[in-house]
């Protein structure tokens, strides 16, 4: 398939299993409707690299800044999972 999110639907609904990134399927996890068919231990590392960026007149603006913490914690709570 081309894309994850028919995959991660698809193993919701019962028909199948599933290869995604964690961030992408830890709700689904944590609420039960996914379950784990490996050990933990056999996740793979990721080399991939979120970046944010923003023009230089939104420096300091507040809503930039929740968003970026947001992220930060979101991406942290993934990482831990």
């Amino acid at each position: 398939m081309a894309s994850i999110g028919p995959v991660i639907s698809a193993a919701i609904e019962g028909t199948g299993l599933a290869l995604a990134r964690s961030m992408l399927v830890r709700d689904a996890l944590q609420d039960r409707r996914l379950v784990r068919v490996l050990p933990q231990e056999l996740d793979m590392l990721s080399s991939k690299v979120h970046v944010l960026r923003w023009p230089t007149w939104r420096i300091g603006d507040p809503r930039v800044r929740a968003f970026v913490k947001w992220f930060s914690n979101e991406a942290a709570e993934s990482s831990l999972s």
